[in-house]
């Protein structure tokens, strides 16, 4: 008996009767050994001739075939019957209407052998019609193909699909079983054990995917597009709801919540009604949103945005509808990483890389601070002043900074960029954020950056100074 460790198929199906023996003949023509190889079939209530092939099939292949059938509950149910009766080491999944290539098992399993710290391997696609003909070479090339640990990569989107995937059975026993209300077995795979350890990405070789009317995922049109992305909807905001403190980066939090976003709208555009229900919301997942918003508000109000920001996702993936929510991602968002691309206001969007704030009021009544920064800072380059008199009269203050500027020798030398417009909650964010230094005496709202006076601007000088040796540092 070989010394590989043994592999079982899971096979999810119901009313596959047109591939289903395609599928399952790829399984049993795999070059692995016949005796480390099986798979089980749930036949999730099918009403078609799919429970007799398979049986055919495993009457030609003894031992190697094994057919369960149950009343129809969903593939995620269907796949935890499947899960229980696997026996192997290794577990696989396989959609009745795709196929292997005749190498995945032996390569996918020499991948997970040769890394035992990986606890999931997927891999491409090639697209095939009804006949077997190809569409398409490649599914995923040139497209995003997460690996590693952590699930925050996988938030935005799934490309860990169905009939690609193999995992270890320990670890699948582990997050099992899923929970038969969700919409996507492979998604949840993906997810799940991402979370618990680093999963593999293998190009080659490309499982069969078949493009064809019943198609349930890829490849969907019309009606059947909205029902995919009402389903996805759901599976992200169950991502979303569960999420814990660094679980994501915010920069995929912030592109998760935009796919999030954007499949909304899409499901609408798609509906062809401003009035269709896209996402319900109970009485008691808004009464648990506004207490995660509480949260968020506390966690900012203590200088922790990073973990306000996870209080703000949880509470808008529990309520979508809840504008203090979202608003509170995005200003966490902002705060923990300026550099996340979001709409909304940018208050710094045109400044240098070192920003030093002053407040536009205190510089009226004190000009002699401006007429010391600027001689603390001549000839310094890479830093900007950025002069907040976004709570004053817009026109009289233009007009008075003006005049300061005229009377300030060297003034006209500065990168100097006053703010003289109102910022909402997410532009002061965002100025808060991008701000390394306070010039003055007076504290600024919202601002935790170091503050200087007229008597310690040769140390503000001293740290512009090597900031800008860091950067230039780092971009060479």
């Amino acid at each position: 008996m070989s010394d590989l460790p043994s592999v079982t198929g899971l096979m999810a199906v119901f009313n596959g009767e047109r591939f289903v023996a395609e599928a399952l003949l790829s399984v049993m023509e795999q070059d692995y050994p016949a005796d480390r190889l099986d798979v089980v079939v749930v036949d999730d209530g099918s009403t078609d001739a799919t429970a007799d092939i398979v049986s055919a099939i495993a009457d030609a292949h003894p031992g190697r075939v094994h057919l369960i059938r149950q009343a129809n509950a969903g593939n995620c149910a269907a796949t935890n019957v499947a899960i229980e009766a696997a026996e192997g080491e290794i577990l696989a999944v396989i959609d009745a209407d795709d196929a292997w290539p005749p190498n995945k098992t032996r390569r996918q399993v020499a991948l997970l052998t040769a890394r035992p710290e990986v606890g999931l391997v997927y891999g491409d696609m090639t697209v095939i019609d009804e006949q077997g003909t190809v569409v398409q070479q490649s599914w995923l090339a040139n497209d995003v193909t997460p690996q590693g640990l952590g699930a925050g990569g996988l938030l935005a989107g799934n490309n860990v699909t169905g009939s690609s995937i193999m995992l270890r059975a320990d670890i699948a026993r582990a997050i099992c079983p899923m929970p038969v209300d969700l919409p996507y077995a492979d998604w949840y795979f993906a997810v799940c054990v991402a979370e618990r350890c680093p999963i593999a990405y293998l190009e080659r070789p490309r499982t069969l995917y078949r493009l064809h009317d019943d198609n349930t995922c890829l490849g969907t049109q019309g009606p059947r597009r909205e029902r995919e992305l009402r389903k996805a909807l759901r599976f992200q905001r169950w991502c979303l709801r569960r999420l814990l403190p660094g679980g994501a980066t915010a920069q995929q939090l912030a592109e998760a919540w935009a796919a999030f976003e954007r499949n909304t709208r899409e499901v609408l555009e798609l509906a062809g009604t401003p009035f269709a229900v896209v996402i319900e919301v109970s009485d008691a997942e808004r009464v648990t949103a506004r207490a995660g918003v509480e949260l968020g508000e506390r966690e900012l109000r203590r200088g922790d945005p990073a973990s306000a920001l996870f209080h703000f996702v949880v509470a808008a993936a529990t309520d979508p509808f809840a504008a203090a929510a979202r608003t509170g991602l995005e200003v966490s968002l902002a705060t923990v990483d300026p550099s996340v691309a979001m709409e909304g206001q940018d208050p710094l969007q045109a400044t240098a890389p070192f920003v030093v704030t002053a407040d536009a009021a205190e510089l009226l009544q004190r000009p002699e601070l401006l007429r010391a920064y600027v001689a603390a800072l001549e000839g310094q380059s890479g830093v900007s002043l950025a002069i907040d008199a976004s709570t004053l009269d817009p026109e009289r203050a233009g007009a008075d900074l003006s005049g300061l500027v005229d009377a300030t020798p060297g003034a006209d030398d500065l990168d100097l960029i006053a703010i003289i417009r109102p910022l909402d909650e997410l532009g002061r964010a965002r100025f808060a954020a991008g701000t390394h230094a306070l010039l003055g005496e007076q504290a600024l709202p919202g601002h935790a950056a170091p503050r200087f006076g007229t008597s310690s601007l040769a140390s503000l000088s001293a740290l512009a100074a090597r900031a800008g040796a860091a950067a230039a540092a780092a971009t060479n």
